[in-house]
């Protein structure tokens, strides 16, 4: 994140936009600059200038569409008076009831039992980054109430099965990372259009052949996974382009599948028929620079 000045307000510049912080030392000021500026996007973090007890302030604020909020104590039911609020972060614990925001679509946060019923009571959810889901079942069968959902994250989970997410047929992007018990995604093969699949940290998933099943694939990473036996299973996904998987060993060493890629990212292995630089040099040349490898600086 880039701090920059401007009109003598701090902001947050992202990729996406930028981000008006919020002090509380100058709050009406900020408020006004807010409103005259119709600026759609707010940090609010104790990490820089907000130490008030609240965020009551919103309420004068209706317009504002998205807000990211930092490790903060504050009481932050001031969100519920946002009737646009459609993009919010707040990754720690908290006792929020989300079906209280019913423009919401994309939400990032912790996990806790408080939060849970009015997590899944959110129809509108299009994307959903969650830490620390613990479900009673070990499962995503809840998850399944989130009917709309796109993109999927799950994190730090001790789920050991995707069940559950068959139920969610929307599903394009999903990712799993850090749910060290996890060994069984077969269910995912009944997501009809999932085109990203990012696994990280997890070691203990027993089959992946049925990959080769998701014939909308364009995107996987798989880092840190252990072992898998085979690439082979890439040349039956037409639509696949992209693949990574660093720190996760192909036991059978056949690097040929990944030449028909725009990209292939690993680690070099003795035991690897090519190395990662001449699987580049081949995806290159067949692709005639049109590859998804990172562009040199000119």
């Amino acid at each position: 994140m880039t701090e920059i000045l401007k009109d003598g307000f701090r902001l947050a510049k992202w990729s996406s936009g930028e981000l008006l912080i919020v002090e509380s030392k100058r709050l009406s000021e900020c408020v006004v600059y807010c409103n005259e500026n119709r600026i759609p996007w707010l940090i609010i973090s104790p990490y820089h200038g907000y130490t008030l007890s609240d965020i009551d302030f919103l309420r004068e604020c209706r317009h504002v569409t998205r807000i990211h909020i930092q490790e903060c104590s504050a009481d932050l039911s001031g969100l519920y008076s946002l009737p646009l609020l459609s993009w919010l972060s707040v990754i720690f614990q908290h006792k929020l009831d989300f079906s209280r925001m019913p423009s919401l679509t994309d939400l990032s946060t912790d996990w806790n039992l408080r939060i849970d019923d009015g997590l899944l009571a959110s129809k509108g959810l299009a994307r959903l980054w969650l830490r620390g889901y613990k479900p009673k079942g070990q499962n995503l069968q809840r998850i399944e109430a989130l009917t709309i959902l796109d993109d999927l994250h799950i994190v730090l989970s001790p789920i050991s099965t995707t069940l559950g997410l068959e139920n969610v047929p929307r599903i394009r992007r999903l990712g799993l990372s850090y749910c060290r018990n996890l060994t069984d995604i077969k269910s995912l093969k009944e997501l009809p259009v999932l085109e990203e699949l990012e696994l990280d940290h997890c070691k203990r998933i027993a089959d992946l052949t049925f990959l080769r099943e998701l014939k909308h694939m364009r995107k996987v990473i798989m880092s840190d996974c252990g072992s898998i036996s085979s690439l082979g299973f890439i040349k039956q996904l037409r639509h696949l382009e992209f693949f990574s998987f660093v720190q996760t060993t192909v036991l059978d060493g056949d690097m040929t599948p990944l030449f028909g890629l725009r990209y292939a990212g690993f680690r070099n292995n003795r035991s690897y028929s090519h190395t990662r630089e001449h699987v580049k040099q081949v995806i290159e040349t067949r692709t005639g620079g049109n590859s998804l490898y990172p562009k040199p600086a000119s």
